[in-house]
């Protein structure tokens, strides 16, 4: 793309949150910047990084947020990467949106996990794992029931420069997961009864 061609972008296209991400964590500008979301391969991610995938890799344009809704009354938190299904939690069960936790991937990708979603109807806990071994626990011993993958993330931190601690932490009292990539938000999490269980995940 010559400087002609990207003068005709939009601005919407030139502002995308998801465009400026990938701009600004890898470092690169220009045309470079506004097409890697779509067109740069995953092979030279990882070469602008020094790290060594295999040549086959897809293109990373499976790039999603995970949103962050908060129940005021039941002290429950859900993420889920469908605008649509956050509307409705909203709309239908009253749902307080609390953001974009973070950047997730929406189908598998070298050196991703699934995570998978769990529901507590009981507890009206949202519960996320990456341990297939939990999540089994979780539905024959505790109650949960399945609710399918909720996205892809990271269960290594080498495997992308860029990405982020997914912190877990869990309200005994309550019966309730949290999430948050942010360390100040899980240190006052700690200081108000939840109990920090590490790293869940690596996200973006």
């Amino acid at each position: 793309m010559d400087q002609k061609e990207e003068s005709n972008l939009s601005l919407d296209d030139k502002k995308s949150p998801r465009r400026q991400f990938f701009k600004k964590m890898l470092g690169v500008s220009g045309a470079a910047a506004l097409t890697t979301f779509a067109g740069l391969t995953a092979p030279e991610i990882a070469s602008a990084h020094s790290l060594q995938p295999p040549n086959d890799l897809p293109l990373v344009s499976n790039l999603g947020l995970f949103y962050h809704l908060s129940h005021p009354r039941f002290g429950d938190h859900f993420y889920t990467t469908d605008r649509s299904e956050a509307d409705n939690a909203i709309r239908r069960f009253r749902y307080e949106d609390e953001g974009p936790a973070c950047y997730v991937l929406l189908s598998s990708f070298y050196g991703t996990v699934p995570l998978y979603h769990l529901h507590n109807l009981n507890t009206r806990d949202h519960f996320y794992t990456v341990d297939t071994r939990e999540a089994n626990r979780a539905v024959f011993r505790l109650g949960y029931q399945r609710e399918g993958i909720a996205c892809y993330v990271l269960s290594d931190n080498r495997i992308v420069a860029f990405s982020t601690p997914f912190y877990r932490l869990y309200d005994r009292l309550g019966g309730h997961h949290f999430y948050t990539t942010s360390t100040s938000e899980r240190d006052s999490a700690v200081s108000n009864g939840y109990t920090d269980e590490g790293v869940g995940c690596y996200v973006l």
